[in-house]
């Protein structure tokens, strides 16, 4: 029995086995073009949407073994592949993106290089959270403060257009806070690949909401501009920017 149909197989006795995604590329530098499928279980139910045990399986075109990439945050809904070359090696490399089916509507996200049928993560979700914080701080005149721990940079939004009973929660008439509130940038709601000015490769935005007064309050988007130095994705120019939504 090969590796694909013992797999398979083996899926939780309560659980439908399933294939979310499959992408056919040469992952391996070998030139010859190997199958990628991104699997799971479903709970077994005509209403179960979310997909559990989630992780990379690769097809070797060349010699048809198979090989496992287990991912660490495996739960989530509409599992997804993308192949392109994020480091410019002309070989592809393997991005998963996972919906966490939360009402932050954040992402769980990973990047794999599988030169050589080697592993190799480049890419993690959680390293990126963990990196790029922010402070959200209101200030009199209906202003919001959004200040980078990483970058020597600060965003300012002016809320002075949002309906009245908002800014009445937290504004005095003459625009003086009532009371100290924050805010918080989220983690990551998108990982989007994006033409890199290389002929062969991608870059990355990394996408994070900007929270007020509560979860659904989104005043704006910071995005991350991400490109392969050689070692990790760095920041481009050192300069991630902010994006706001236009008012009536």
């Amino acid at each position: 029995m090969d590796y694909l149909s013992y797999y398979r197989q083996t899926a939780p006795g309560m659980s439908a086995y399933i294939i979310s995604d499959t992408k056919t590329s040469d992952v391996n530098g070998d030139g010859i073009k190997d199958i990628i499928y991104l699997e799971g279980t479903k709970p077994l139910g005509p209403d179960s949407l979310v997909v559990d045990n989630i992780r990379v399986v690769i097809q070797d075109g060349k010699t048809g073994k198979g090989y496992d990439i287990p991912l660490k945050v495996d739960k989530g809904y509409t599992p997804k592949l993308f192949l392109g070359s994020f480091t410019n090696d002309r070989i592809n490399e393997i991005l998963i993106s996972i919906e966490s089916g939360n009402t932050g509507e954040e992402g769980y996200y990973y990047i794999y290089s599988f030169v050589n049928n080697n592993p190799l993560k480049l890419f993690d979700f959680e390293q990126f959270n963990s990196k790029y914080k922010y402070d959200v701080t209101y200030k009199d005149n209906y202003i919001i403060e959004v200040k980078s721990n990483v970058f020597d940079k600060t965003f300012f939004i002016d809320v002075k257009n949002k309906n009245q009973s908002y800014l009445n929660q937290l504004y005095d008439q003459d625009g003086t806070l009532k009371s100290q509130f924050k805010g918080y940038v989220s983690p990551l709601v998108n990982l989007h690949p994006v033409s890199s000015e290389s002929e062969y490769g991608y870059d990355l935005y990394a996408t994070q909401r900007v929270v007020g007064y509560y979860n659904a309050d989104t005043l704006g988007m910071i995005i991350t501009p991400l490109r392969w130095d050689g070692k990790e994705f760095a920041v481009v120019n050192n300069n991630p920017y902010l994006i706001l939504f236009g008012t009536e």
